[in-house]
């Protein structure tokens, strides 16, 4: 096999048919334990109502964000320290622990069992969320916000298909004599047991490797060997390579990471559009019930939303290779403002639907961009745990928002007044691309 020259291209080094293959296998987890998130909350507040009363309905939805908050960053931790193969495939441990605890709580009535298990599931998905990242950094630079919009699309299958995998795991648990209730979280234990098995099996080589090597030939930096044709060739290929790397890497610490403007901006973007999207999607259905819109159209309202969420974000990479990241951080703010503008303008259903739509839309906008940015900012040394940070944020962000705009719903005003806050939450999205163009400007005005 003849040896690369200082012009071969990075394609040439790294085989595209391994980050296919890698970026095919973090999609289709990250669909399942999705699908398997989603098929667990479709019944988790008739659970709760069936074994406590009506008070506790959104307990298990609660703990089940702070599971996520708080696995983030660990999670985040572990993938640095034993890979993103090992890290991911914990997390998806982690959900098939509590499918399988959430099973054994409603067949024991457990309500405090069932809370836990939910906690756990929670905590599986803050891995799973990180799939996009270890995609990303498998991709090169000019590939990466496309990959992350891919592998954030997986969400439309999950949330499409797991919905309609609990009404014939219900029937099937009933006609074996079990508590019908049993069949979602079956259903969830068994999509999460899926996905781990497809990424602890499929995720090699060792995507931190890989990205290791990426960075080295975008770096300019000349590898000897040939092209990258399996796993074996590769650790081969990488050990001197990513010792030198790491000896001449500058080590930052975490807050001075945290203190760059880019990460500050990623952050912003991917916590402030979780807020809104949640802060209204969370009391749509009972803003529209309120109103007598019938389930039905409830639902479609709901799944308008879905499909603003995730079945355009493959094509926000496309986006930002045209505008740039901070510019669809831009655009994605103005479609959160839009979309709280019109929340509170009329009952009727087209202007819910649509801001409904557009809501989801704006978060798809701001998390694909942020992400992509962040991905970009950091070194790989640095990713998993600022990404888990990252992700811990986010998730309390949501836990804040859906706890929150229930509470203002129902006692200061309703929905204009819901409205008025995620308005003004939105508009500090475009203060903080504000804050960081003037930032960057500065040493280029003083050079």
């Amino acid at each position: 096999m003849t040896q690369p020259n200082t012009s071969t291209s990075g394609a040439e080094l790294v085989s595209t048919s391994i980050q296919s293959r890698l970026t095919a296998t973090l999609f289709t987890a990250h669909g399942l334990l999705i699908a398997a998130n989603v098929a667990s909350f479709t019944l988790m507040p008739i659970v709760a109502t069936q074994m406590v009363s009506e008070s506790v309905a959104g307990v298990p939805s609660t703990l089940s964000m702070v599971g996520r908050a708080l696995a983030g960053y660990p999670i985040g931790w572990i993938m640095e320290r034993l890979g993103r193969r090992l890290g991911l495939s914990l997390g998806y441990l982690i959900a098939v622990l509590g499918g399988v605890v959430s099973v054994l709580s409603i067949g024991l009535g457990s309500f405090i069992g069932f809370c836990f298990g939910m906690g756990l599931l929670g905590a599986g998905r803050a891995a799973s969320e990180q799939a996009r990242f270890v995609a990303a950094e498998v991709s090169f630079a000019e590939q990466r916000a496309k990959v992350i919009g891919f592998v954030v699309a997986a969400g439309i299958i999950g949330g499409v298909g797991g919905p309609f995998l609990v009404a014939p795991s219900t029937s099937l648990m009933a006609s074996l004599g079990f508590e019908p209730l049993i069949g979602a979280y079956a259903t969830s234990t068994i999509l999460a047991l899926l996905a781990m098995f497809l990424v602890f099996f499929l995720l090699f080589p060792e995507p931190k490797k890989l990205s290791r090597l990426i960075e080295q030939r975008e770096a300019g930096i000349k590898l000897d060997s040939a092209p990258i044709e399996n796993a074996t060739h590769m650790k081969e290929q990488t050990a001197q390579e990513e010792q030198k790397a790491q000896n001449s890497e500058a080590q930052r610490t975490f807050w001075e990471i945290l203190s760059i403007p880019a990460v500050q901006l990623a952050m912003a973007a991917l916590v402030i559009g979780q807020f809104v999207m949640v802060w209204l999607m969370v009391i749509m259905a009972v803003h529209m019930s309120r109103h007598d819109h019938t389930t039905a159209s409830i639902a479609w309202v709901i799944a308008l939303h879905n499909a603003g969420m995730y079945a355009f974000s493959w094509s926000v990479g496309w986006i930002i290779e045209r505008i740039g990241q901070v510019q669809t951080i831009v655009v994605g703010a103005f479609v959160l403002a839009l979309s709280t503008i019109m929340a509170p303008l009329s009952v009727g259903f087209p202007v819910l639907a649509t801001s409904m739509f557009l809501v989801g839309l704006g978060w798809s906008l701001s998390f694909v961009a942020g992400s992509a940015l962040l991905s970009d900012t950091l070194a790989p040394s640095e990713r998993s745990q600022i990404q888990g940070t990252s992700e811990s944020l986010l998730s309390a962000a949501g836990g804040i928002g859906s706890l929150g705009t229930a509470f203002i719903y129902a006692n200061y005003g309703g929905m204009p007044v819901v409205g008025v806050m995620g308005l003004v939450i939105s508009i500090g999205l475009v203060l903080a691309v504000t804050r960081y163009m003037l930032t960057i400007a500065r040493p280029a005005a003083a050079t």
